[in-house]
C-alpha cells in the first residue's frame, strides 16, 4: 500500500464520523462505476434521481475520479452539475485522484 493510501485510510473516518454523529447523509462514490450506472439508466432518467441524492448528501467522497475518461455527457450531465450545486451550497466534497 502506498504511503498516501495509508494516510487516506487513516484520515477519512474523521470527517465521516463527525457527519454520522449528526445523523447526516454520507455518500461514497466510485466515480467510474457511477458513470457506468448512469449511462445504463440514461434512457429512464433514473440517473437523475441518484444525482439528486448525491447533490443533497452532506458529505460526498468521489473516489478514483481520474480513472474515468471524461466525455461531454459525463462532464456536462454528471460531474459539473454535481460539483456546481454542492459548491454553491457550501456542501463538503472530498475527491480522490490517483496519480
Amino acid at each position: 500500500m502506498a504511503q498516501w493510501e495509508v494516510a487516506r485510510h487513516i484520515f477519512l473516518p474523521v470527517p465521516q464520523n463527525d457527519h454520522a454523529r449528526k445523523n447526516e447523509t454520507i455518500a461514497f462514490v466510485h466515480y467510474p462505476t457511477y458513470c457506468t450506472r448512469a449511462i445504463a439508466t440514461m434512457k429512464t432518467s433514473e440517473y437523475k434521481i441518484e444525482l439528486g441524492r448525491l447533490m443533497r448528501a452532506k458529505f460526498l467522497v468521489l473516489d478514483d475520479i481520474g480513472a474515468e475518461s471524461v466525455n461531454e455527457w459525463n462532464r456536462d450531465q454528471l460531474l459539473l452539475p454535481l460539483l456546481e450545486k454542492r459548491y454553491t451550497e457550501g456542501i463538503t466534497n472530498l475527491v480522490y485522484i490517483q496519480l
